[in-house]
C-alpha cells in the first residue's frame, strides 16, 4: 500500500493474497479493479494446479484517470470487479 501511495503507478498487478494491504489502503479507491484469468480454457484442461497461492486470477488495478469506464480502450478485454 505504501509504495502505491507514494508513486501512484498507472497499473498494479498481483495475486489476491498479496494485494490485501493495498486493498485496505485509501489509495486503492483511486483504482478500478479488474480480474484477469491466469489461464486460457485450453490451458485449464492441461493444468494440474489451477491456483497459485490460492488465487485463480490476477488482480489488475488501473488508475481511474486512465480508465474512467470499463468500456474505454485502455481497459478493453478486462472484467471490472464491482463490490
Amino acid at each position: 500500500g505504501r509504495y502505491a501511495e507514494l508513486t501512484k503507478p498507472e497499473v498494479i498487478v498481483g495475486l489476491g493474497m498479496f494485494m490485501e494491504s493495498f486493498e485496505r489502503s485509501p489509495v486503492s479507491r483511486e483504482y478500478l479493479l479488474f480480474r484477469q484469468e491466469r489461464f486460457t480454457a485450453e490451458d485449464l484442461q492441461r493444468a494440474r494446479h489451477v491456483s497459485m497461492w490460492g488465487s485463480y486470477s490476477l488482480h489488475v488495478y488501473v488508475r481511474k484517470d486512465l480508465c474512467p469506464q470499463s468500456g474505454t480502450p485502455a481497459c478493453s478485454g478486462l472484467n471490472e470487479v464491482t463490490s
